[in-house]
């Protein structure tokens, strides 16, 4: 009798989580706060599944999980010791959080197509609502979504759709799954490309760059020209769609931006400029604290006052991080914070490739996606710790970490 209420409670809770895993990624574009609560119940009910014995037993702890866990410990430690504010313990207890994802991916029942399935509706849904917001005249309406989250989420979903092809549902016909998850790759990428999110733009070519990489070896000579092939085509096909698309003119003037600065004229528009100056600031005073960096609040007022009193742009008074993950880290956190951040991109990609890859190709590779992807976003902007961008990073590393490894021979 214990042995089927055991049963009924673990089939019934393994129903809520796959229904949870597939609307996270589904609403993940539309409604920003969605993400983390929806994440939080989903660890909720992963602990409830571990104290009542419904997961699946496994000694293996992947690497991405412990180093998430040490990048909390770290970042939390500097960040009391530099008595900053509240915000910069946004990350650690976000992570501390959500690592039970990991045991409601375990639980018996769970499987994690749902969250591919749930990526090719997200980018769908997402690129229809950015559509009716104006996205093709240009509009960046931050009153929908924040434009500088909205492009990565939206790349992680286009890359979620396209690895969904091989896990499609039984009731729907190849043909007619294949149309539906290169529609949801289209979708993300447009989305992307209409935010303006120029950091997000890297990751574009950068995807199938990796991707192609770390499978070259495991292709046939057919399947590297075919690969190659459609690299080009996607290459080619996004060249022509920034091209047509408002997100050119955002381009002409990153580049107008550049060269200025780099001509001496200073800031002279507000996005590459700005970012520019940052990034001088940082170089100018990288050798400040090195170990354990300056911590957040004296960074902004070191940097803030400074522009105040006319040594750097006046620009640089409105800002609150350096525009760039790793100088930021580095600079409030040191090298002890930025040695824990590379580590989480160093295990991510271990369960890509190497002898922690999963099992399936297709987690293998979004795990890949994913590290790429943030790597790409954090050029120009912070996105681990951006909010909007931080739990969307969580929810599908923890859920990816928690698969099956590849069994070698």
């Amino acid at each position: 009798m214990q042995h089927k209420l055991r049963g009924a409670i673990g089939s019934g809770t393994a129903i809520v989580i796959n229904l949870l895993i597939f609307t996270v990624p589904l609403l993940a574009l539309v409604f920003d706060w969605s993400t983390f609560r929806l994440a939080m119940l989903i660890s909720l009910l992963g602990v409830l599944a571990k104290v009542a014995g419904i997961t699946e037993t496994s000694r293996e702890r992947p690497k991405v999980i412990t180093t998430l866990a040490w990048l909390a410990i770290v970042m939390s430690t500097l960040s009391a010791y530099h008595r900053d504010s509240w915000g910069v313990f946004h990350l650690p207890i976000a992570i501390l959080l959500l690592l039970p994802i990991f045991w409601a991916a375990r639980t018996r029942g769970v499987q994690i197509k749902w969250a591919f399935w749930g990526a090719c509706g997200g980018a769908l849904l997402g690129a229809i609502v950015a559509l009716q917001y104006g996205a093709l005249s240009g509009s960046r309406n931050i009153s929908f979504f924040n434009p500088i989250p909205a492009g990565g989420i939206a790349l992680v979903l286009a890359c979620g759709s396209g690895l969904a092809l091989p896990l499609k549902p039984a009731q729907i016909s190849m043909a007619v799954w294949t149309l539906i998850c290169a529609a949801g790759s289209v979708a993300g990428i447009f989305t992307s490309l209409m935010s303006g999110s120029k950091s997000g733009w890297l990751a574009i070519p950068a995807v199938p760059c990796v991707l192609l990489f770390l499978n070259w070896q495991r292709l046939s000579s057919r399947e590297k020209l075919r690969s190659s092939t459609l690299f080009l085509i996607i290459t080619v096909g996004t060249l022509i769609a920034v091209y047509v698309s408002p997100a050119w003119q955002r381009l002409q003037s990153a580049v107008h931006g550049a060269v200025g600065y780099a001509a001496g004229s200073g800031v002279t528009e507000g996005s590459v400029g700005p970012r520019l100056e940052l990034w001088r600031y940082a170089l100018e005073h990288i050798g400040r604290h090195p170990l354990i960096g300056v911590g957040k609040d004296a960074l902004i007022s070191d940097f803030q006052t400074l522009a105040a009193n006319g040594i750097y742009a006046q620009v640089l008074t409105q800002l609150h991080t350096m525009h760039n993950e790793f100088l930021h880290v580095y600079m409030t956190h040191g090298i002890l914070g930025l040695s824990a951040m590379v580590l989480v991109y160093l295990s991510l990609f271990r369960l890509s490739h190497g002898h922690e890859e999963r099992a399936q190709a297709s987690v293998s590779m979004m795990a890949a996606c994913i590290a790429v992807i943030y790597l790409c976003l954090g050029v120009g902007e912070v996105a681990l710790q951006l909010r909007d961008l931080r739990n969307p990073f969580l929810f599908w590393v923890i859920l990816l970490a928690a698969q099956p490894r590849k069994t070698r021979i």
